[in-house]
C-alpha cells in the first residue's frame, strides 16, 4: 500500500519524498477479530452501527436520543457538556469492551457547540497517564444533551502479553529512535549519540520530549536530521491488546529530498507497529496592506490572479477559452474577523522592520539548497533587499511600513526578482493567515489541534506555527502540505508551474493553497497527524483539500453568470498554475476547463459523471463527457487507475460539492457558507480513523442533522444523486482497489415535525378563562405540523406523545396514525386536543412528539415543547423574582439558563473555558424618589480557587455605558488578578473587585443599597462573570441566582404566577330529554344532569345544589302547555357522589303543546330539556330525532347526550306546532351549544 498512501501530485507527475517507504499499521494487518460466542446485545438505542473488522468494535454509531435510558431533565440541565456526554456513553459502552471506570478516566474536553445548541464532545483514551495511540471517540449531544451519534472509538484498557521475542529490558527512547533512523541507513550505535537538546521546545504537559544528534553525524546515504526527534510513550491497540510503544517523528534531509515520518516502535521488542509518510502532496496591533488576488470587500481569497473569471467557466464545453488575468488587490488589515483577533504578523520578531513571519505561519521563498530556510534569522535584519535584485537566498517578504506591497509581471517568470518572488510569498502568507482565522470560529482552534506557535493558554500544543515555503527551489509542477502532530509545525510546500511560458507561481493559485492547507485540517482533526494512512482514506484527504478550494472561492456573484443559476457551471481545481496561457491567447489544452482533474467540479452530470462506483479500479468511466486531454491519453496505471488518490478525491469532492450547492439553492449564501463551514469541521471530528468514504458521508450527515433537517435533506439529496444514497455498500477500509461499491440512488425518505404548538383559542380547544395557559379541566388544541423533506413519499407512520406530567391527558390517545402518504416536500397539519385535571398548584410541563415509522430507512426528527399549566401568569406585576416563572422579565443574553433541583429553581451561568463575559440583567427599572433602591438577592458560585474568574454587578442606565458596582456598596469578596509573573490574565474582567471563590453554599440576602442617585431615571441592573482562557478546565464552575428582590422602584419589573382560581362547571343532560307526556298525565321518566367541566368530562362531586324549572315559568300564558313539580314550578335537588342530580317526577298539566324545563346550577351550566303535552285526539306519531332536528338544535349542549336522550326514549311523540316550533328553536338557539366528548367517565376533582 506504501507508495499509494504515502506522497502524491497535484499533477501527479512524480512523489517529492526521497524515501518510498512502505506504510507499515500492525492493526491494518492483523486478522479480524474472531466473532464472541455471546456478543453483547445491541441495545434498541442504537439505530446503525459500523465496526471495525479487526478490533469488532464500533467506529460509527447512530442512537436514537429517544430511546435512551431516561434521565431528569432538571438533571440535564446542571450537567456539563462533559458529563452529559460520558453519561449517554456509558449507555452502550458495553459494545465497546470499556467499562464504565475506564470511561470515568478517560480524557475528555468539549470541541465546540453548534448553532443550535448541539455539542460535539471528544474522548480521548488513557492507560497509566499514557495515550493510546490515535484513539478518540466523539460523542455529538443534541440541545437536549442526548446523544445522537459516536464517530470513532475507544477500546478496553487490558494490555497485550508479552511477546515471545520481548528484550530481557524494555527499549529505552534513543534505542527506539535507532530503529526508526535505520529506515534511512543510521547505525544502531546512533542510539548512543542522541542527546536532548538543552533548550526546551514545548511545555513539560504536551508528554512529548526531544532527542537531536550532534552535527556531523549523518546515515549512509547522507541523511542528517533536520530538526530534533520528537517522541513520547504511547499505547498502540491490536485485537490481543496494548503494546507499550514510543511514539516519533522525525525529518530527515538526505541531499536536497526531505522525509517526515512518524512511526510507532514497541519498547517489548522493537518491533515496528506503525509508519506513516506525514508528506501529503498535491497538485491591536498594527495593519498591514497586502498585495494579494482577494476580493477587495470581504478578503476572501479567489481562485487565482484570474479573478473571478474562471467562477464557473463562461462557455458551455471546453474550446480553448484562456482565462483574463488581472492585478493584485490592495487590503489593509491586522487579521480577518473572528472571535479572538490575533494579529498575523510577529512585530515583536523584529522592532526594525515587518516580516511574513507570525504565531500562525511563517512563510519565506525557498530558493536555496538546502531546503528550508536558510538565511539569516529576522531578528537580525535591519532593513529590507533591494526588490529588483535577482535573488538566489531564502528570504520573507519584507516591509518597513507595514506593507506587503509589490507589483507582479504576468509576462516575467515567477522568480524574475525578488519583487516578483515576494508577491508570491505575501499572497501564501495572506491566504493560510485568513484560513487559519476563518476556520477557528467554525472549531478549528487551539484545542482541536491547529497549528500556532503560542495558544495563548487556550489549550492544544503550542510551538507549531505553519512553515510554508514559496518557490521551492527543488521542484517543479507541484505543492505539499507535511502535517505532524499536534504540537510540531506543519510544512506547506508550493513550487513554480511550467505548463506554459513563463513559469507560475503555485503560492498564486489560491485554489492549490486552500488544498493544501485542507490537508493539514483533515489530518489534524482525525487521528492527530496519523489517521488517514489507508489508501481509501489518504483518497477523502485529497477529496477533502479539492472540496475545500470550492467552499473558499465559489461566490454569490457566480449565480449571476449566465447557466449558473443552480451553481451548475464548471469549476476547475488549480486552473491558473496548470493553465499556461492567458488572454488574448488561446488555451488548446484547457487548462482553464479541467485544471488538474479529470473533469471539472459541477452538478452538471454532462460536465462531470463522477458517481460512487468511479473510485473502484476496474470501472470504465463514462462516454461522451469531457475529460482532461493529458490524463486520458496517460498509460500509467498509476495515474489512470479509480483508485489513485486525486481520482478517489475527485469522486469525494463531487459529493461535498452537490451536498453544498443544494445549501446554496435553499439559503442565503452567507448563511450556507458558514453552515457548510462548521458542518465540515464537526464531520471530521466525528469521523473515525481509517474512514470509509460511506463512514465519513455518515460523521457529516451526522452534524448535519443535529443542527437543520432542510441541510440533512440537502446534503443526503446530493450524496444520492453521485450514488452514495442510503442503501450504498462500500470497500473494505484497508483495500488497496476500493472495489466493492453498490451504489445507492435513494435519499430518504425524511420525516420531520417542522413546529408544535399549543393553542387555547382554535377548536378544539375549550378553556374557562381567557388566558393561553391550559388550566384544570381545560381542553388545549396542539398543533402539530410535519414536513417531508426527503425525495419519495412516506406512509405508514404514526405519532407518538408524551407528557412529562401525570395531569396531561391525550383524549384520542398518545399515538395518531398518519393514514395517507406525505409527498416529497409536502406538509401535513394534524390538530389534537391535549386535556388537564387535577393539579394541585401551577406547574410546567415538557411535551414529546416522535414519529414512528414502519420503513426503517425513514429518517425522523421529532420536537418537544414546555408549557406551563393551571397558571395564572401576569407581567410586570411583581418586584421580586423567584425564578418560579420564566421568561418572567430577566435578559439572559443567552447565556444564563434555568436549572433547579426538585421545586427549586435559580438562574445559573456555567462558567465558559474561554476568554468571554456573560451577564444577565433585570427588565428596565423605575427609580423611586421616596425610598432607596435596594437589590437584594440570594447566590452560590465557584469561580475556582485562584481568583482568575469571577463575578460583578452592574448597572446599566440609558445613554450611557455600563459600568460595575463599586465595593463600597457590594460585598464582593476578592480581586481577579491581572499578572502573575510574565504571564497575564486574559479574563476581560483582570485587575477588577469581584466575588471570587466559592461560596461554600447558598449566601442568602446579599443586599446592595444604591441610595437615590438613580431616582427618577430609568435603569438595569444585573449580573456579570468575567472568565479566562483554560480557567475552568474541568467545567466546574458555576454562578446561581435566585430570589430577587427590589424595592425603591415605581414600576413592578417581574412577572409573576398563581395557580389558576378560575372554576368552570357544566351540566350534560343524561335522560329525560324529548319526553311526551298526555295533557293531565305524568311523565314516565325523570330528568337526569350530569356535572361537567368546560370540556365536557364528567365531574364526580356530591352535594351541589341543582334546580330544575320550567323555562319562563313566572310569565307562562294560563293557557300555555306546561308541567309541574310535586314542589311547583321549581324543584330543587342536589348531585350525588357520582355527581348526577335527578328531578323529581313531572305532572302535565291539561293543554296540549310543547315547552322547556331547565337545570342548572350556580357554578355554571345550564340545560334545556323539551317536552310535549299530547292531545290523544290529534296525535301523529314522529321520531324524537326528528321533532329535536326541526327544533333547531340539541336538546343539551352536547351531541353524546343528545344521543343519550334519544336512545332513552325511543317511543313515538306527536308533530311539534309551528309555535312550539319557534319557541323551541329562539330558546335552544340563543343558548350557543358546545359539543363534547361522549361516554366520559367521572373525574374526581
Amino acid at each position: 500500500m506504501a507508495a499509494a498512501v504515502a506522497s502524491v501530485c497535484l499533477v501527479m507527475a512524480f512523489d517529492v519524498s526521497a524515501r518510498d517507504l512502505a506504510h507499515v499499521d500492525a492493526l491494518q494487518s492483523a486478522a479480524p477479530a474472531a466473532r464472541a460466542k455471546s456478543a453483547p446485545a445491541t441495545p434498541n438505542t442504537v439505530k446503525k452501527m459500523t465496526r471495525d473488522e479487526r478490533l469488532g468494535i464500533p467506529t460509527f454509531m447512530a442512537l436514537d436520543p429517544q430511546k435512551q435510558p431516561s434521565v431528569s431533565t432538571r438533571q440535564k440541565s446542571a450537567q456539563d457538556a462533559v458529563s452529559a456526554a460520558r453519561s449517554e456513553f456509558k449507555f452502550v459502552a458495553h459494545l465497546y469492551g470499556v467499562s464504565e471506570q475506564e470511561l470515568d478516566a478517560a480524557p475528555a474536553r468539549v470541541q465546540h457547540t453548534l448553532p443550535n445548541g448541539a455539542k460535539l464532545v471528544r474522548f480521548g483514551n488513557r492507560l497509566n497517564g499514557v495515550d493510546i495511540f490515535r484513539e478518540q471517540a466523539t460523542v455529538l449531544l443534541n440541545a437536549q444533551s442526548r446523544a445522537v451519534n459516536i464517530g470513532g472509538y475507544l477500546g478496553g484498557t487490558q494490555a497485550a502479553k508479552t511477546t515471545k521475542a520481548a528484550l530481557v529490558a524494555p527499549l529505552a527512547a534513543a534505542d527506539a529512535v535507532a530503529v526508526a533512523l535505520h529506515d534511512f541507513d543510521f547505525p544502531a550505535s546512533v542510539a548512543s549519540q542522541l542527546f536532548e537538546p538543552t533548550e526546551p521546545r514545548a511545555s513539560a504537559s504536551s508528554n512529548y520530549r526531544w532527542l537531536a544528534l550532534p552535527d556531523g553525524v549523518a546515515g549512509e546515504r547522507g541523511g542528517v536530521l533536520e530538526s530534533p526527534v520528537r517522541y513520547k510513550p504511547t499505547w498502540f491497540r491490536l485485537p490481543e491488546g496494548l503494546v507499550a510503544g514510543f511514539y516519533i517523528e522525525l525529518r530527515v534531509r538526505e541531499g536536497d529530498e526531505q522525509n517526515a515520518y512518524s512511526y510507532v516502535i514497541a519498547r517489548d521488542d522493537g518491533r515496528l507497529l506503525f509508519r506513516n509518510n506525514l508528506t501529503s502532496h498535491d497538485a491591536a496591533p498594527h495593519a498591514f496592506t497586502y498585495s494579494v488576488w482577494a476580493d477587495p470587500v470581504t478578503g476572501t481569497p479567489y481562485p487565482g490572479p484570474q479573478g473571478l473569471d474562471l467562477n464557473p467557466y463562461p462557455q458551455a464545453q471546453p474550446n480553448g477559452y484562456a482565462m483574463r488575468l488581472s492585478p493584485a488587490f490592495q487590503l489593509t488589515l491586522a487579521n480577518a474577523p473572528f472571535s479572538r483577533n490575533d494579529p498575523w504578523v510577529d512585530e515583536a520578531a523584529n522592532s526594525r522592520v515587518q516580516f511574513s513571519y507570525g504565531n500562525n505561519a511563517r512563510v519565506f521563498a525557498d530558493l536555496e539548497n538546502p531546503k528550508g530556510y536558510s538565511s539569516s534569522p529576522v531578528s537580525m535584519a535591519v532593513a529590507c533587499g533591494a526588490r529588483a535584485d535577482v535573488t538566489q537566498v531564502d528570504f520573507f517578504a519584507c516591509s518597513t511600513s507595514y506593507s506587503f506591497v509589490y507589483g507582479y509581471d504576468f509576462a516575467a517568470s515567477a522568480t524574475k526578482n525578488r519583487e516578483q518572488i515576494s508577491s508570491s510569498v505575501a499572497n501564501l502568507f495572506y491566504v493560510v493567515n485568513w484560513l487559519h482565522d476563518w476556520f477557528y470560529d467554525a472549531g478549528f482552534d487551539e484545542l482541536a489541534g491547529n497549528a500556532q506557535a503560542s495558544n495563548f493558554e487556550r489549550g492544544g500544543l503550542e510551538g507549531d506555527p505553519i512553515t510554508a515555503q514559496v518557490l521551492q527551489f527543488a521542484r517543479v509542477n507541484n505543492a505539499s502540505m507535511e502535517t505532524p502532530a499536534d504540537g510540531d509545525s506543519p510544512v506547506l510546500r508550493t513550487f513554480a508551474y511550467n505548463a506554459g511560458a513563463p513559469t507560475r507561481s503555485a503560492a498564486l493559485d489560491n485554489t492549490i493553497v486552500a488544498h493544501e492547507w485542507a490537508h493539514y485540517l483533515s489530518n489534524r482533526l482525525i487521528g492527530n497527524a496519523n489517521g488517514l494512512t489507508s489508501r481509501q482514506s489518504a483518497g477523502l484527504s485529497e477529496g477533502w483539500g479539492d472540496f475545500l478550494a470550492l467552499l473558499v472561492t465559489v461566490t454569490e456573484q457566480d449565480r449571476r453568470k449566465p447557466g449558473n443559476e443552480q451553481y451548475q457551471g464548471a469549476y476547475a481545481q488549480a486552473a491558473y498554475a496548470n493553465a499556461g496561457t492567458a488572454q488574448p491567447a488561446s488555451d488548446p489544452s484547457n487548462g482553464a476547463y479541467f485544471g488538474s482533474r479529470r473533469y471539472p467540479y459541477s452538478t452538471d452530470m454532462a460536465k462531470n459523471p463522477l458517481t460512487f462506483k468511479h473510485m473502484q479500479d476496474g470501472e470504465p468511466l463514462p462516454e461522451g463527457v469531457p475529460r482532461h486531454p493529458g490524463l486520458s491519453a496517460s498509460t500509467d496505471p498509476l495515474l489512470t487507475a479509480n483508485s489513485q488518490l486525486h481520482n478517489t478525491g475527485e469522486v469525494w469532492a463531487s459529493m461535498l460539492w452537490e451536498c453544498y450547492a443544494a445549501m446554496l439553492n435553499t439559503r442565503p449564501f452567507p448563511e450556507a457558507q458558514q453552515r457548510m463551514r462548521n458542518y465540515l469541521v464537526a464531520g471530521m471530528k466525528l469521523t473515525p480513523v481509517l474512514p470509509t468514504l460511506l463512514e465519513a458521508r455518515d460523521a457529516l450527515l451526522a452534524a448535519v442533522a443535529a443542527s437543520d433537517p432542510q441541510d440533512y435533506a440537502s446534503c443526503l439529496g446530493g450524496f444520492a444523486k453521485r450514488g452514495a444514497g442510503l442503501d450504498a455498500t462500500g470497500p473494505d477500509r484497508l483495500t488497496m482497489t476500493n472495489q466493492g461499491v453498490v451504489e445507492s440512488y435513494n435519499a430518504g425518505p425524511l420525516l420531520a415535525i417542522e413546529s408544535m404548538a399549543l393553542s387555547m383559542a382554535d377548536e378544539p380547544s375549550r378553556r374557562c378563562d381567557a388566558d393561553k395557559v391550559l388550566d384544570n379541566t381545560e381542553t388545549g388544541a396542539l398543533f402539530i405540523q410535519l414536513i417531508n423533506r426527503g425525495n419519495t413519499a412516506i406512509n405508514n407512520v404514526t405519532l407518538a406523545l408524551n407528557a412529562n406530567d401525570p395531569h396531561i391527558a391525550f383524549p384520542k390517545g398518545t399515538v395518531r396514525t398518519i393514514d395517507t402518504p406525505i409527498p416529497p416536500g409536502q406538509r401535513r397539519t394534524l390538530v389534537l386536543p391535549l386535556y388537564l385535571a387535577g393539579m394541585a398548584t401551577y406547574g410546567s410541563a415538557r411535551i414529546d412528539a416522535r414519529i414512528v415509522a414502519a420503513d426503517p430507512q425513514v429518517l425522523t426528527f421529532g420536537k418537544s415543547i414546555d408549557v406551563w399549566l393551571n397558571a395564572d401568569i401576569k407581567e410586570q406585576n411583581s418586584a421580586s423574582d423567584s425564578v418560579d416563572v420564566w421568561p418572567g422579565g430577566i435578559d439572559d443574553r443567552g447565556s444564563w439558563a434555568i436549572a433547579g433541583d426538585g421545586s427549586e429553581h435559580w438562574y445559573q451561568l456555567a462558567i465558559p473555558n474561554e476568554r468571554a463575559m456573560a451577564g444577565m440583567y433585570t427588565p428596565a427599572l423605575q427609580g423611586s424618589a421616596a425610598e432607596d433602591l435596594v437589590l437584594t438577592f440570594d447566590q452560590e458560585y465557584d469561580f475556582g480557587a485562584d481568583a482568575t474568574n469571577g463575578g460583578q454587578l452592574m448597572v446599566s442606565v440609558e445613554s450611557s455605558v455600563d459600568r460595575p458596582l463599586s465595593q463600597s456598596i457590594v460585598p464582593y469578596t476578592g480581586q481577579i488578578w491581572w499578572m502573575r509573573g510574565a504571564m497575564a490574565n486574559t479574563n476581560p474582567l483582570r485587575s477588577q473587585t469581584a466575588f471570587t471563590g466559592k461560596s461554600n453554599g447558598w449566601m442568602r440576602n446579599v443586599t446592595v443599597n444604591l441610595g437615590r442617585e438613580y431616582a427618577g431615571k430609568t435603569l438595569r441592573l444585573g449580573w456579570r462573570a468575567g472568565a479566562a482562557d483554560q480557567g475552568n478546565p474541568d467545567a466546574s464552575q458555576f454562578w446561581r441566582i435566585d430570589n430577587i428582590r427590589l424595592s425603591g422602584v415605581s414600576n413592578k419589573p417581574f412577572a409573576s404566577i398563581q395557580s389558576s382560581e378560575k372554576s368552570c362547571v357544566s351540566l350534560i343532560a343524561q335522560s329525560g330529554a324529548s319526553q311526551s307526556a298526555q295533557a293531565g298525565g305524568a311523565f314516565s321518566e325523570p330528568l337526569v344532569v350530569q356535572l361537567a367541566d368546560v370540556s365536557g368530562n364528567p365531574i364526580a362531586r356530591a352535594g351541589v345544589p341543582v334546580t330544575f324549572a320550567v323555562a319562563n315559568a313566572t310569565n307562562r300564558a294560563a293557557d300555555s302547555a306546561s308541567a309541574i313539580f310535586a314542589t311547583g314550578l321549581r324543584a330543587g335537588v342536589v348531585t350525588d357522589e357520582n355527581g348526577r342530580a335527578q328531578s323529581p317526577m313531572l305532572q302535565a298539566n291539561a293543554l296540549a303543546g310543547d315547552f322547556v324545563i331547565t337545570a342548572s346550577t350556580a357554578l355554571g351550566g345550564l340545560v334545556h330539556f323539551a317536552l310535549s303535552n299530547v292531545d290523544p285526539a290529534s296525535a301523529v306519531a314522529i321520531p324524537a330525532a326528528q321533532m329535536e332536528t326541526a327544533a333547531g338544535g340539541s336538546t343539551t349542549n352536547s351531541p353524546s347526550t343528545r344521543q343519550d336522550a334519544v336512545a332513552s326514549n325511543p317511543t313515538a311523540v306527536p308533530t311539534m306546532s309551528p309555535l312550539g316550533l319557534l319557541l323551541m328553536a329562539l330558546s335552544v338557539g340563543a343558548l350557543g351549544w358546545r359539543f363534547v366528548p361522549q361516554n366520559k367517565a367521572a373525574r374526581k376533582l
